[in-house]
Parts: structure tokens; C-alpha cells; sequence
């Protein structure tokens, strides 16, 4: 509808709306996701993002679950990587922003996704006051902040299609004919249905996961040879607990139920895209140090 509306009625209104998608992201990455780095590293990071299946995807197919998961992982993101009760507040109106779109993009999801949106604000919330219980004054304001600007964005089409929205929800998970959606597989299916399974192929592919995967053990090697003498105490202040949290949460709402298409979880993707780009730019940021700290010896 916003391809149409700011294009006109042309059969590639829609493509081009999603290339702004597409373009988002990409800011989303250079400019926020890569922060501190120069443009040569940045614009080899894009490039290398946007050959991700679920970018791909997004420009091939005109669903909005694929804009849909973005919204949601970049969103998640934003809360959970950091401390998120003493975040900026220009921080949480974006975060509650990209929940809000989410929301909109497609409302007949919007259960998943407010139930996403809720347990990542306990989670952060939860996990800054463990680690610091000072933090507690701050909980009402931030999270207001962020669900303020969630409801700003989404009230103007639930206010008028809200009822739409959930009853045509209740219809495809418990009405006639809902057995179209159900994928009878073992509990083991379920489990890798968006990982190695029909839907983590489609979105993520075998050859990014595994790559992620080797991201992940670098990245928890590098951790403990920096804090192998304090590791307890390290991980509770410096680890993003509250992301890696988040992956697994999300993982689990999206994998329980029977209902499953391979769009379904363009939100566990999305996290995948983004993780993977923050491991990578902490890999660059811990290269520059070393290189950095040798160069000065050498000087020296």
C-alpha cells in the first residue's frame, strides 16, 4: 500500500517499496550495525550481507513476513545488545519504532509479534537489574518510551482494522480449515523446521548458518582467553546475555506451534543476519587493537 501510495498504480509500486526496505537495512548495517568502522570495511560488510538468503528473498518475494522478521530482529536487536535500561532515549523511541512497523507490516501476525516485543523487554529489563540493581528507577520510563512510540505507529491501523487483524488470526490457527497451515513432523522437526530444516534453508541457507556458527565459538574463545580469570563475573557484565536469550526465545515461540510455513521465521533469520555482522565487526575491532598495540611495540 506505501508502494502504491507514493509511486502510483504501477505494477512495480511494490518492488520499489521494497527496495526502500532493502536500502533500510543496508543504513541499518553501515551505519549503526558498523559503527566505527571505515567505509572500506563497511561497504565490504553490505556486500557481503546482501548476498544473506534473506535479503535475497526480501527483493524476489512481495510477502511482508520477510519485512516483517527484519522488523522484529532489528528491533530486538536495538533492545537487547547493550544495556538497555541505561540506553538512550533516541534509542528506545527507534527500537519501539521498528516493533511498531512490524506490527503494521502484517497485522494478521501481530500476536507473535507483541509477544515478541513484551519478552524482550523482560528479558533486557530483567537481566540489566540482575546486573545492576540500581537500574530499577529507569524501567518504567524506558520501557514506556519504547511501547509509546510502539503504539504511536500501530494505532492507526488497529484503531480501524484491529478486530480484522485478530480474527482473521484466530481463523487460520483455530478455525475451519486450519489444517492447511499444520505440519504434522517428530518433535525433532519442529525443533530444526527454521535451522536445517525446509524454512532455515529458504532463509538462512546451510553454508551461512554454518558460518555463524563458527563466528559464535571464536567469538565465546576470544571471550574466555580475555576473561578466563574472572569468567563468572565477566559474562554476568560484559556478555549480551539478554541477545543470545533472545535468539533462543524467539527460536521456541516461532518453532512450538504446528502451524509453520518457510516465511515464518524471518525473524530467527533476521537475528541471524545481524549477530553474524556483530561478530564480524567485532572480529575487525579486536584486529585493528592488535594490529594497533604491535604497531606502537614496534615504534617503541
Amino acid at each position: 500500500l506505501l508502494g502504491f501510495a507514493a509511486f502510483g498504480i504501477h505494477d512495480w509500486a511494490p518492488s520499489a517499496a521494497r527496495g526502500l526496505v532493502t536500502l533500510g537495512v543496508i543504513l541499518f548495517i553501515a551505519e549503526y550495525l558498523c559503527r566505527g568502522l571505515s567505509l572500506a570495511w563497511k561497504l565490504l560488510i553490505v556486500s557481503l550481507a546482501l548476498t544473506w538468503r534473506i535479503l535475497g528473498v526480501t527483493v524476489v518475494e512481495g510477502r511482508p513476513d520477510i519485512i516483517l522478521g527484519l522488523f522484529l530482529a532489528g528491533g530486538i536487536v536495538l533492545v537487547t545488545e547493550s544495556n538497555w535500561l541505561k540506553s538512550s532515549w533516541q534509542k528506545q523511541v527507534i527500537a519501539g519504532a521498528f516493533f511498531g512497523a512490524a506490527l503494521v507490516c502484517k497485522p494478521s501476525m501481530s500476536p507473535i509479534s507483541l509477544l515478541l516485543l513484551v519478552t524482550t523487554l523482560c528479558v533486557a529489563s530483567f537481566v540489566d537489574v540482575w546486573r545492576d540493581r540500581n537500574t530499577r528507577k529507569n524501567l518504567f520510563y524506558v520501557n514506556s518510551y519504547c511501547l509509546g512510540t510502539t503504539l504511536a505507529v500501530m494505532a492507526p491501523y488497529y484503531l480501524v482494522h484491529g478486530r480484522t487483524a485478530i480474527r482473521y488470526f484466530t481463523d487460520v490457527i483455530f478455525g475451519e480449515g486450519s489444517e492447511v497451515w499444520l505440519v504434522n513432523l517428530s518433535l525433532t522437526g519442529h525443533a530444526v523446521f527454521y535451522l536445517t530444516g525446509v524454512g532455515g534453508e529458504w532463509l538462512i541457507g546451510y553454508h551461512w548458518l554454518g558460518i555463524w556458527v563458527l563466528f559464535a565459538l571464536i567469538s565465546l574463545l576470544i571471550f574466555w582467553r580475555n576473561h578466563h580469570a574472572n569468567l563468572w563475573q565477566s559474562a554476568r557484565q560484559e556478555f549480551p546475555l539478554p541477545l543470545g536469550i533472545m535468539m533462543v526465545v524467539t527460536w521456541f515461540i516461532l518453532s512450538v506451534p504446528k502451524t509453520k510455513g518457510v516465511y515464518f521465521g524471518a525473524a530467527l533469520a533476521g537475528l541471524f543476519l545481524f549477530t553474524a555482522i556483530q561478530m564480524l565487526v567485532f572480529f575487525i575491532h579486536r584486529y585493528q587493537e592488535l594490529a594497533q598495540t604491535k604497531y606502537h611495540f614496534i615504534v617503541k
